[in-house]
């Protein structure tokens, strides 16, 4: 091996030991993982962390809005879970201490905290000099608002309503005890609930991808947030397919937002339905045969979309409160026309038609004279 080849060796391993050396670093940071906050309650926030390598950790609450107060070598601060005003636990104005220690695992709670208020957490280590502590540098700041109270009442008794236009549903609701609601619809099964902290929008025409739950299939069609409506007409559903609709209360906005979807005793809430298929439209009769006693006549109609068999309903009064023959109404199967035979020589008939489908049967069609005149 010549010098030339001593050289690259060299160099390789020296690009192997720094590549180790900084693999190995990175895992030795991994020992103490950053600071974990959540808040679940309205006047609570957790925090944890693991710290494998056993530091010594001092962690202090503020409200967001005021300044943070390194603590001061030398002192020793004790801890409390509540930061009501207690000079010993005070880095500075408003600056509580509430973890002080080397735990392997820190779990801790701040406690009695405004709802719906926003805080931070500093991270500062520190190591024990003749039994006073040594604090470093500001390690790491983290935000986390508390919630807002959970509402305790639930809207109930969704109902729907009649719509002419198939694509179309209208809904009301009972509210419940929340400072407003949302209205949330799912295809084809029950609607997924949002998680509390979580920011929404609204769309009340159906499919809006941007008004999706985060996670989920189910829509945010409507909130009442700045409109206290109990009904509401959505839009944008697909004929003959059922869409469960659920109303949730909430509490408080952002990531204090505070929701309470209605329980499994809920009575009407959630509820579903199928936006309909629109009715068939009557057209006028054709190949009108008179004889002396009889006229014979055919009647038409459109179709409609994955119709099973359509209904005739025909009668010698515009209200339909007398019937002609055996249309009270009467199933004439799934064809768009039907030849009616019988009738009186220079009589007036109206007749209306609808359809069958899995789904449901359609509204009336429109009314359609027919003069034998």
């Amino acid at each position: 091996m010549n010098i030339s080849d001593i050289e690259v060796t060299m160099n390789f391993l020296k690009n192997i030991f720094s590549l180790l050396f900084v693999v190995l670093f990175s895992i030795s940071s991994l020992f103490a993982e950053g600071l974990v906050v959540e808040s679940k309650k309205a006047t609570e926030i957790d925090i944890s962390i693991k710290n494998s390598k056993k530091e010594y950790f001092l962690i202090v609450i503020r409200q967001a809005k005021t300044a943070a107060v390194a603590p001061k070598n030398g002192t020793n601060y004790i801890p409390s879970d509540s930061i009501k005003p207690v000079t010993t636990n005070n880095t500075g104005l408003d600056n509580k201490v509430i973890y002080s220690g080397n735990e392997k695992i820190i779990n801790a709670t701040a406690k009695f905290l405004l709802p719906s208020s926003s805080y931070s957490f500093d991270v500062y280590k520190y190591t024990l000099k003749k039994g006073k502590a040594e604090y470093g540098k500001l390690e790491e700041t983290k935000p986390c608002a508390t919630m807002a109270y959970k509402p305790t009442v639930e809207a109930s008794g969704i109902a729907f309503y009649k719509q002419k236009d198939s694509n179309k549903i209208s809904l009301s609701w009972k509210r419940g005890n929340g400072k407003y609601c949302l209205v949330l619809c799912r295809e084809g099964a029950e609607p997924e609930y949002p998680k509390d902290g979580t920011t929404l929008k609204a769309n009340l025409k159906f499919g809006d991808a941007n008004c999706l739950i985060p996670g989920t299939n189910t829509y945010v069609l409507f909130s009442s947030l700045n409109n206290q409506l109990t009904r509401v007409n959505a839009e944008g559903f697909n004929t003959g397919i059922s869409y469960y609709f659920a109303v949730v209360e909430a509490n408080g906005q952002g990531e204090s937002v505070s929701y309470l979807p209605p329980g499994k005793e809920n009575m009407y809430n959630p509820r579903s339905t199928s936006s309909k298929f629109s009715p068939p439209k009557a057209l006028p009769a054709t190949e009108i045969s008179k004889t002396a006693e009889n006229v014979d006549f055919v009647l038409n109609w459109t179709n409609v979309p994955f119709a099973v068999s359509y209904e005739l309903d025909i009668s010698e009064n515009f209200d339909f409160s007398t019937h002609f023959d055996k249309y009270i109404p009467f199933n004439v199967g799934n064809v768009t026309s039907y030849k009616v035979v019988g009738g009186v020589p220079n009589a007036e008939y109206f007749y209306r038609v609808r359809a069958n489908t899995k789904s449901g049967t359609t509204e009336w069609s429109n009314v359609m004279m027919i003069s034998l005149q």
